[in-house]
């Protein structure tokens, strides 16, 4: 897990005494004026700033779809997450926050700052994991063969992203079959046979971020995880999708990714 420093490690500056801006919505820590995008808009820029910290977190990948019995599909990589500190004069710039069921699902700053939507989990029929901001992880392999993880492109620098956990062959012994686990931005997904878990967010200001979505490995048991959950988490990806018949027979189908989100912070008086 990657932990990024608290907003009073940062040590911000500024030229001029108070400052201010408004967009978002506005918390307070000390000297400190938080503007928090969880949709679309503006951030308006009232007095010049420095030392601004901008925090872009992107959509997660939605999970892939099962394809027949006990053919799991990938979970679905995080968000790419982005981290800058920059200086701005007064003036608009546009916010953008990524959605994880319409649009490209990026999320920007003054469109130049960005990171990518987390890549979709491969189906469980033996399809790679795509690549995006982390990369979702590879659906259930056939008999031709195991699938990859999808790779990461996590968005412009300073960007975080990690690769997709691969998936394996039906063919193989019964406790390593599934799909692999979607990449976080804190760490790469688990193959099946390590259990497909996603991988690991980031932590910003106490909060964790951009968690990859799991996958589904199978054993004589049955499914696991049996009764799949979605991450909380802003820009985390969705899990997979499963069908098994290790009665009852259960069937969920693969879940969307989370949206992102941008968070603006600096020194106001």
């Amino acid at each position: 897990m990657i932990r990024f420093p608290g907003i009073l490690d940062f040590k911000m500056e500024t030229a001029g005494g108070f400052v201010s801006a408004t967009g978002g919505t506005v918390s307070y820590i000390g000297d400190y004026k938080i503007h928090t995008f969880t949709s679309s808009g503006d951030f308006q820029v009232l007095n010049s700033l420095t030392d601004v910290s901008i925090f872009i977190v992107s959509a997660g990948g939605s999970g892939g779809n099962t394809y027949s019995y006990a053919q799991a599909g990938g979970g679905g990589g995080a968000g790419g997450v982005s981290l800058f500190k920059i200086n701005l004069n007064v003036g608009t710039y546009p916010v953008v926050v990524g959605s994880a069921t319409s649009g490209t699902g990026k999320s920007s700053f003054n469109t130049t700052y960005y990171a990518n939507k987390g890549g979709s989990g491969g189906s469980g029929n033996g399809t790679n994991g795509y690549t995006g901001g982390s990369g979702g992880g590879g659906g259930q392999g056939t008999l031709m063969g195991a699938t990859s993880g999808g790779d990461a492109s996590a968005g412009s620098s300073t960007a975080y992203g990690n690769a997709g956990g691969s998936g394996n062959a039906t063919s193989a012994s019964p406790y390593t079959n599934g799909s692999g686990g979607g990449g976080g931005a804190g760490g790469a997904g688990a193959s099946a046979t390590s259990h497909s878990a996603g991988g690991t967010g980031i932590v910003f200001m106490g909060t964790t971020y951009a968690e990859g979505g799991h996958g589904c490995y199978f054993d004589s048991y049955g499914a696991h995880p049996a009764s799949p959950t979605q991450k909380t988490t802003k820009g985390s990806g969705g899990y997979g999708g499963i069908w098994y018949e290790n009665p009852p027979s259960k069937y969920w189908a693969p879940s969307y990714g989370n949206d992102g989100i941008v968070i603006i912070v600096y020194k106001y008086k």
